[in-house]
């Protein structure tokens, strides 16, 4: 419930909301520039707050080479060609799972990469939409990795 006042606990539940809005506007961000990215790119997301699953560190750098995690690092001079993408003090964090779609188009599997979504697990597609959407996120690294229950 998002409340404003005078007490205490509506300023820490305001504070909250903030950072949690602020947390997904660059999730976002960050998604659209990465994820557009070919396997072959190499770049590092600088100036981050990490969430590991477990922990979260401060002032980091993700180097990326060939589409995959390479380090993290407090900076970035061992890698003086590759692109930077400005963090801006965010917070990146693993891929998210669905683990309870009904996906019924690719369109779906793209707009869930584009939430940070990386992997959904569906429950009800009919078989000949699983076998394209099961293609589909095979071949392209710009949808959502997608399972079926079946």
């Amino acid at each position: 419930m998002l409340t404003t006042g005078r007490n205490k606990g509506s300023n820490i539940n305001m504070l909250h909301i903030l950072r949690t809005l602020n947390l997904v506007v660059l999730v976002l961000s960050l998604t659209i520039q990465c994820v557009s990215a070919v396997e072959t790119e190499s770049f590092a997301i600088t100036n981050i707050q990490l969430f590991d699953g477990h922990n979260f560190y401060q002032n980091k750098s993700v180097i990326v080479i060939d589409g995959q995690i390479a380090a993290i690092t407090d900076n970035t001079a061992a890698w003086p060609d590759i692109r930077l993408v400005e963090g801006q003090g965010g917070t990146l964090l693993p891929g998210l799972i669905d683990a309870h779609a009904h996906t019924k188009s690719v369109e779906q599997l793209t707009e869930a990469l584009r939430f940070g979504v990386t992997t959904v697990l569906d429950m009800t597609t009919p078989p000949a939409v699983m076998a394209t959407l099961k293609h589909t996120a095979a071949s392209r690294n710009d949808v959502a990795g997608f399972r079926s229950a079946g």
